[in-house]
């Protein structure tokens, strides 16, 4: 149950937390998992959380998408082209 209740807060963190925050926060996960330095029970939590924070981060990049594709959008044509730096010689 416990998990259950990790999911439920960190879902109503996703509308407070910048994508900036939540990819902070997986990326300290990530390292101290790496160091083997914790528990299997703690592991777990933590590998629990960040999922959530995989999909927090996924959320608001799609949302990042959808506003950009809104901006760019022409006369209800989607004109959105791939981004291609130009070359300088």
């Amino acid at each position: 149950m416990e998990g259950k209740d990790i999911e439920r807060s960190a879902e109503s963190d996703a509308d407070t937390r910048s994508f900036e925050e939540s990819l902070a926060e997986l990326q300290t996960i990530v390292a101290a998992m790496e160091s083997g330095d914790q528990s299997l029970e703690k592991s777990l939590d933590e590998f629990e959380r960040g999922i959530s924070l995989i999909r927090q981060c996924q959320r608001k990049l799609e949302q990042a998408q959808q506003r950009v594709e809104v901006l760019t959008a022409k006369n209800g044509e989607d004109d959105v082209a791939p981004f291609s730096p130009q070359k300088s010689d």
